[in-house]
């Protein structure tokens, strides 16, 4: 609201003309409403066109396997470019502050994000749902308590996000339990230090695209003879400049090997060639290597959290079950699941008893006819125990004799998603 308010106060100055937009995540019932309501009386008051939306978050996180964080996100800036296009309007102004810089940094750096991720927001960036439109951010210098204090000069009314205090999500326990601590073990105040290191850290990562750009043009001196750093950089702009995504894992595979190929997307398959060209072709999936990666997860506690490669698990064990019995992928019998199992990909010959099945059967087979895109399968992660016996695949849910049944009296909760996906750098 302070934004709003700034806004209002210039816009005859510099003769702007301001629509407001508001996107309801319908996630926390009638306070969600309620807030939607009171933007739009304010917008109402100051003689503003208000443009609002209420959307399904949850059913779009679930459909996409996304972070309820990464699917408001993603939702959100779908509609805000949308008014932006349907307004002609080629600006969106964002209210994030420097402790949203803050959190976002230390955020990524847990989920082992790298290179231009650590950058954090930039003052003006293009939208990342249309690149016509870009996002103006001009209170990233200004902090939330200064933001707070000007508020209550101004008398500007504003609203709590009652959620802002539930630890259980990343954000959150970042700012109310990771911070506090850093800041104990600092000398100086840890959002300045932050804030100065995102900065330097953008500004070498500018330097370094530059070079990669150079590189591209002229090819010159010999890719094997660049640096790593720069290695991983005109891997990264080479996959954007053909159109696709440039995850850690593809990047480090094309970085450690030349001419073997790996599933991109679909069925095209790239490679690395000594003199640092990326070369795409179709490719069939018995060509494919298999991901030997394997990591073990232990859930001897009452919660547990794992990282694997760009995957995520976060483990709950109750006694509370979940709406119905159902085969929800999410829910367990935590007495049917033992406690040591192994994190690993898809393997040959590995079979799987999919719920309502007689019995386990090829999970290649599962993967066809679930029509599960030949790029994902490989990367796909499987729970299994340390016999070899699957407890669980992404994507295709739980095995017949680990779930849910009415004699369940304890329960498993899963919780997963991929951070990798918040690596932008908007």
């Amino acid at each position: 609201m302070v934004l709003l308010n700034l806004l209002n106060r210039l816009k005859v100055e510099y003769s702007w003309r301001l629509v407001v937009a508001h996107y309801n995540h319908s996630l926390r019932g009638s306070e969600s409403d309620l807030d939607a309501m009171f933007v739009e009386e304010k917008s109402n008051s100051l003689g503003l066109e208000f443009r609002g939306e209420a959307g399904d978050v949850q059913g779009f996180a679930k459909a996409n396997n996304l972070s309820l964080e990464m699917a408001g996100r993603e939702l959100r800036h779908q509609f805000l470019a949308r008014i932006a296009r349907i307004q002609e309007c080629d600006r969106i102004v964002l209210a994030h502050h420097s402790n949203d810089q803050v959190e976002l940094f230390w955020m990524r750096v847990l989920r082992g994000v790298w290179g231009s991720g650590l950058n954090g927001m930039r003052p003006r960036s293009p939208s990342p749902s249309d690149k016509s439109i870009q996002l103006i951010r001009p209170l990233l210098q200004v902090s939330r308590q200064e933001l707070v204090v000007f508020a209550q000069e101004e008398h500007i009314a504003y609203r709590e996000d009652s959620s802002n205090q539930a630890i259980g999500i990343e954000r959150n326990m970042i700012r109310h339990r990771v911070l506090p601590l850093l800041q104990t073990a600092s000398r100086r105040p840890l959002a300045e230090l932050t804030i100065r290191f995102t900065q330097l850290l953008a500004e070498q990562q500018d330097l370094i695209t530059q070079q990669a750009e150079s590189w591209l043009t002229t090819r010159n001196p010999k890719f094997v003879s660049l640096h790593p750093a720069l290695q991983r950089e005109v891997i990264h702009n080479a996959l954007i400049q053909k159109g696709l995504k440039p995850t850690h894992n593809l990047i480090e595979h094309l970085l450690s090997h030349s001419d073997i190929p790996t599933l991109a997307t679909g069925q095209l398959s790239i490679r690395r060639t000594a003199d640092g060209e990326l070369v795409c072709a179709e490719t069939l999936e018995e060509e494919l290597a298999y991901n030997p990666t394997t990591q073990s997860l232990n859930l001897h506690g009452d919660r547990t959290r794992a990282f694997f490669d760009d995957w995520e698990l976060t483990v709950n064990r109750s006694t509370t079950p979940p709406d119905g019995f159902t085969s929800h992928p999410a829910w367990f019998d935590a007495q049917m699941v033992p406690k040591d199992l192994v994190l690993r990909h898809w393997r040959p010959g590995d079979r799987f008893h999919r719920i309502g099945m007689e019995k386990p059967t090829k999970l290649q087979d599962i993967f066809v006819n679930s029509k599960t895109p030949l790029a994902l399968r490989r990367e796909l992660v499987v729970v299994a125990q340390t016999n070899g016996s699957i407890v669980w695949v992404e994507s295709i849910g739980v095995s017949d004799p680990y779930k849910v049944s009415p004699q369940t009296t304890e329960f498993l909760r899963w919780e997963w998603h991929r951070p990798s996906c918040d690596s932008e750098t908007v």
